[in-house]
């Protein structure tokens, strides 16, 4: 068994083979995609256990030949590609709510000073 791992958008869950039944190269054996399917069905149940969201046999396929989880599989073996979440995901949340503070700070302290500012215009 091949294993090809590789990360999605940000926004995304999970995904793992197989892809689109619809889009499996002509020279994949049939086994091969049974084979695939079994070993998804434990993927889904442990993924399931744990509450994970994933997805399957949706957004990706198995059809060109020179894809590394396509090429193993008219090879004898089994290719599986896997597919997570970006983890830029908690990058760009990480600076989001940096700059969100870091404006909530400016923003507050130039408040400060123009009240500040505005008790003493008044009270001179």
């Amino acid at each position: 068994m091949l294993t090809d791992y590789h990360e999605m958008g940000s926004d995304d869950t999970y995904f793992f083979m197989p892809g689109i039944q619809s889009r499996v190269n002509p020279e994949t054996p049939l086994r091969n995609q049974e084979l695939t399917t079994d070993i998804a069905a434990y993927h889904a149940r442990y993924l399931d256990q744990i509450g994970s969201l994933y997805f399957s046999e949706e957004g990706y396929d198995d059809f060109y030949i020179g894809k590394g989880s396509t090429f193993p599989d008219v090879q004898g073996t089994i290719g599986i590609l896997f597919e997570q979440a970006s983890s830029r995901a908690l990058a760009g949340a990480s600076q989001a709510a940096a700059e969100e503070e870091s404006r909530g700070w400016a923003s507050g302290r130039a408040s400060d000073g123009a009240a500040q500012g505005a008790g003493e215009s008044s009270s001179a």
